[in-house]
Parts: structure tokens; sequence; C-alpha cells
């Protein structure tokens, strides 16, 4: 039923022309570039011996620290660092993530709006701080430090443009994955943040503050356009309270404010985005990878606490036009359904290099009577220290010839991907060879050993669906 639901809409939206780049799509359907960042990933600790000045000096000063000559042993001091605290890669260096904002200019000057969706803060973050003599009490103004001067660099690189971060996982004033509501690091960021939208500025400040969840209606050219951003960390199914306890309540009421948003953006007339940074959407990486055995009672790893997100989307599906998440760092795209209400997940791949990837950005053109993302084309570093011309790697119009990415081009896909078990289509190769950014196809291979599992990630976003679609594939084998 799941595959010959989605196959439906394959034949009217295959008889559709494509083809025309993004800048003559904008011309023929009235769009507006927008500009889409994430998981940056910022690393303030590269040069150890530069912290007691970050720590004493403010935001604003930052890029005037970070701009000095490295300490003669900062590689030896890093390394060291790096030991103590060991990640699985490394993480936006100040090179790097002024080289993202450079290139990202070149291609594209005056977006219409730009998006964040989370993780400014690098990984093993409160143990590198801890490790150069940071004091716990202190520690939540860095983590809202760290953060704060993303945006003022986005800002700087980007005056005019109103942008929309969203907050992630490692963006925390007491650790990954853990967070108060209220806490001082909200509020710190929520007076950061606020001033970059250049709208409702108080309004969003005091909305943030609470959980880091926040509305804000776009300006003209856009059409009854409306953005709700919301900090996700509470649903993660790996979410703990600043004291270290598990708690659902913060995710119940996030649910509640966003059912609140969507109804009323509904009784307005109004088209929406989400935003957030964890995609409601199964872990296919810790699933297929480790092992999980769905196919005998084993449950699949989920991003996300509970499916109540993903529900809430489907629920306003006739109002949400795109859900944007982050998290993983790879160029994905989902298809949440259930019936004939259907929602476009679009998953922004990474700044950061942690996982091997090359660094890239999104440049998307959208609609501006409809808010539907019409094309989009991902740009990727030639290395994963991001120096040097980065170039385009894929546009979705002329990769995946279909005229928008909307409801039913996500279900077409999705339907398409499950459908081609071996991966032998045009599309499958082509989400496989780009899955990666930068990888220029090496791990496709690997992708397509495992296309079966993770084609049924793209097309289900619940333990049970997940379970029935891959073991649906696995008889059919």
């Amino acid at each position: 039923m799941l595959i010959g639901r989605q196959l439906r809409l394959v034949a009217s939206l295959c008889l559709v022309a494509c083809g025309a780049g993004i800048s003559g799509a904008r011309a023929a359907a009235q769009t507006q570039p927008v500009l889409m960042l994430s998981d940056v990933h910022f690393d303030p600790f590269r040069d150890p011996a530069k912290f007691d000045a970050l720590q004493k000096a403010p935001a604003s000063e930052w890029a005037s620290v970070l701009s000095k000559p490295a300490a003669s042993a900062q590689i030896e001091e890093f390394q060291k660092l790096a030991k103590a605290c060991p990640s699985r890669g490394i993480d936006s260096d100040w090179p790097l993530f002024k080289a993202s904002l450079e290139q990202s200019r070149k291609r594209i000057a005056s977006p219409a709006f730009i998006t964040v969706t989370g993780d400014m803060m690098a990984h093993e973050f409160e143990c590198r701080y801890a490790a150069l003599g940071g004091k716990p009490a202190e520690y939540p103004a860095f983590a809202a430090k760290t953060v704060a001067f993303v945006a003022l660099q986005i800002r700087a690189a980007y005056p005019k443009t109103p942008t929309y971060i969203a907050l992630g996982n490692n963006d925390s004033g007491c650790g990954d994955y853990r967070e108060d509501p209220d806490s001082a690091f909200l509020r710190a960021d929520a007076l950061a943040l606020s001033p970059l939208a250049q709208s409702d500025t108080d309004k969003i400040a005091h909305e943030a503050s609470r959980r880091g969840d926040w509305s804000v209606d776009l300006p003209a050219p856009f059409k009854d356009a409306r953005l709700l951003v919301l900090q996700d960390i509470f649903e993660s199914t790996h979410f703990k309270s600043c004291g270290g306890k598990p708690d659902r309540d913060g995710a119940a009421e996030q649910v509640a404010w966003l059912k609140a948003q969507l109804q009323q953006a509904r009784e307005q007339h109004k088209q929406v985005w989400v935003i957030g940074h964890i995609a409601p959407s199964i872990d296919a990486y810790n699933t297929i990878i480790g092992g999980h055995q769905v196919c005998k009672g084993e449950s699949a790893s989920m991003l996300l606490g509970d499916d109540h997100l993903g529900s809430t989307l489907i629920a306003y599906a006739d109002v949400v036009r795109l859900a944007l998440f982050a998290h993983t760092h790879m160029d994905e795209m989902l298809a949440l359904h259930d019936g004939d209400r259907s929602v476009a997940v679009k998953i922004v791949p990474s700044i950061s290099p942690i996982n091997g990837n090359h660094p890239a950005f999104t440049m998307a053109d959208v609609e501006t009577s409809s808010f539907i993302l019409k094309d989009y084309a991902v740009y990727v570093a030639p290395n994963i220290a991001g120096a040097g011309e980065w170039s385009e790697e894929y546009r979705y119009s002329s990769t995946y010839h279909l005229p928008a990415y909307d409801a039913a081009a996500a279900n077409t896909l999705t339907a398409g991907f499950l459908h081609d078990q071996a991966s032998q289509t045009a599309s499958s190769q082509a989400y496989e060879k780009y899955f990666f950014p930068g990888d220029g196809g090496k791990r496709a291979m690997v992708m397509k050993l495992l296309w079966p599992a993770y084609a049924c990630a793209t097309a289900t976003y619940t333990s049970e669906g997940y379970r029935k679609c891959a073991c649906d594939a696995a008889a059919a084998k």
C-alpha cells in the first residue's frame, strides 16, 4: 500500500517538463533566492592559547581574537585537547567558517532570507571548555557567546538579509542534548538571535526565551508566509534536563505550541515552513549500521522520543509547505505522509566536515505566492578544510526532473526509491551519489548495499511503519 499510494503520483508529475536552471525558474515562477546553512559546529578551541582571551571578550570582539596569529604550539596543544575530549573528526575552525560565508556571498549576494537549521557549537564543547580551565558557572555564558558569534558573522556577511536561526542539540548551556526551559542560555540566545530576523524582534526574543521556539511572518514579496522555528532538542530520544533527568514535559509543551501556531496559520490562511534541527524520522544510521533486527521484533532507532512532531506536521499538511531540518550532516529528502496528507522534509547538509564530508551550503529558489521550494543547488568545498573555490555539486531540477520540491515530489521520489530495490534508476543513483557531500560518489556503493533499508527510512517516520516497510522489502527479495 505504501509504495502503491505514492507511485500513483509519479505519472502526473513526470509529465511536467523541467530542466530550467534556478535563474530561469525564478523569472518564470516569480521566485526569490534563499540561502540554507546548517551544522556550522564552530570550534573556538582550535587554538587553545586564545581561550582566555575569548573568555574575557564579548562575542563582538571574537573575530579580532581569532584572527591573530596562532600560537607556536597550536597544533600540539589542540592535539592534546582532542585526545582529552575525543570526537569522531574535526569541526569548523575560524578559516573554514569565514570561507563558507565568503563562498556563499559569491553565489548569492542578496538572498531574500537565510535559514540556519541548528548546531552552531562544536562537538565535545563542554569537555573542551572544562579541559582548558573554564569554570562551570561561566559555561552557559561562554556557550551563548559562541552562538552569538556565529550569528554576528552571518549578519556581517549579510547585513540586510533577514536570518532565521534554529538551535540544535549541541547548542546548549549545560551539555549536548541537555537544556532547561527559561534557562540563562536560552534567554541570552533569544536576545542575540532575534535581531537577525529584522522584524518582530521583541516578540521573537520573548517567545524564544522559553524553549527556543518562535514564529515570524515573512515580509513582501512573500505572500501570507510564516516560519515556525523549533528548538527540538526537547523532543530528542537523548534529551535530559540540565540536572541529567529524562523529561518529556518540554516535548509535550513544544508540540502543543506548534499545534496552536499551525491552527492559527490555518485560520489566517498562512503558508508555513517549520524549521528545526532534528527531523521526525528514523535514525537510519543507527538502525542499519547498528544492526537492529527489526524483522525479529527489535525497534528501529528513532531520532525523536515519540511520533508527535511528525503526526502534527501531517495533520496540518494543508498549511505546511516544507519542513526543514539537518542534524545528520548529509543531504537527504524525506516524505511524511498518512493517507492523502503529506509533507516534504528537506535535510540540509553541514558546514562542519566532522564526518569526513566536504563542507556544503544550499542555495534555493522559493516561489513567492505559494511558498513552495521550487529548486535548489548544493555547493561543496573542494576539501574538508573549505579552502579554494566551492562548486555546485548538483541541482535538484536537472537531477530529478521535477517541477518543485513539495509534498507531491517528495512522495514521488521516495516511492520510486522504495520500488527500486536494486537502486537502478537515475534518481536512486543520484541520491546515493550526492548523499555524502563532496564525496564524488565514492561511498555510493555502500549506499547501494544499504539501499532497500535506507529507502524505507525516507518514506516512513514511525518505528512500526519502518518495520513493515523493511520486512516487506526483505520478503520480496
